[in-house]
């Protein structure tokens, strides 16, 4: 079993949020899934030669590997952030890739995944160019914008028009549940505190992920109504979602995302 965006599946991409009732046959033969390190780190898969400024004395390692380590800062290379962005030829492994907490990928027919618990899974896809992108949003992510760099990432790699992106967010802990420290809340800019992002109920601080996501992407130029949610609370839903906050289950949902062909 898996939960599915109709806003995404109208516009022909393959996709799907994970659940504890998913089984094999619920995604795709062969899925890129990313191992998470709670940052801003993207890697993108493409078959065109990375664009951006080369540092000295490195060369194109050919198509979509740029210099020896394969780092971009997006401030050198890509739409003026500051997030690095990793090109890449896909893996030999379809199962395990590198390390991050974005993917994303112009290959049609190329599956993206990543492994949540508890955190948001987030997936966008451009309705014309065909390419797409899965992103893990825990709480140190949303800190540093990464769903925003992600729009910008798709915009300065791929050429995406944030117009004509479309993205859905899927199941996560709710503000309902999801308590966290000051220390938690020190680490984001003034202006999200400001538009609701965190709660505060007595003594007790909320944190409320998908409103910090949408908030990320409508910045950057999606329109509302292209933003898609999946609800449910992973703490709330034991018979639907594992949860480690909650229960501190080891098992971990799948979300992923399928490149298609322009249109």
């Amino acid at each position: 079993m898996v939960l599915r965006s109709a806003l995404l599946e109208r516009e022909g991409f393959d996709h799907g949020f994970g659940t504890r009732r998913s089984a094999p046959h619920d995604f795709p033969a062969a899925v890129h899934i990313l191992l998470q390190v709670h940052g801003e780190k993207i890697v993108v898969l493409t078959e065109h030669t990375a664009r951006g400024t080369q540092h000295a004395g490195e060369e194109s390692k050919g198509p979509g590997i740029s210099g020896e380590s394969g780092i971009w800062n997006m401030e050198s290379g890509i739409a003026g952030s500051n997030a690095d962005i990793k090109f890449s030829e896909l893996p030999v492994s379809p199962f395990q890739f590198d390390e991050g907490d974005a993917m994303a990928s112009d290959i049609p027919g190329v599956s993206m995944g990543i492994r949540t618990a508890d955190c948001l899974p987030l997936l966008i896809a451009d309705r014309v160019k065909g390419t797409a992108a899965a992103v893990h949003c825990g709480w140190r992510s949303l800190a540093t914008g990464l769903a925003g760099k992600v729009v910008k990432a798709l915009a300065g790699a791929f050429g995406s028009d944030p117009g004509q992106l479309l993205a859905a967010l899927g199941p996560s802990i709710g503000p309902c549940c999801y308590e966290v420290g000051e220390e938690v809340r020190e680490t984001f800019p003034t202006g999200l505190v400001e538009e609701g992002l965190f709660e505060r109920r007595g003594r007790r601080l909320y944190l409320d992920l998908a409103a910090g996501v949408k908030t990320q992407l409508i910045l950057e130029g999606l329109a509302p109504e292209t933003v898609d949610e999946i609800v449910g609370c992973t703490s709330c839903n034991p018979d639907l979602f594992w949860s480690w906050r909650a229960r501190k289950e080891e098992e971990r949902m799948i979300s992923y995302i399928t490149a298609r062909e322009p249109h």
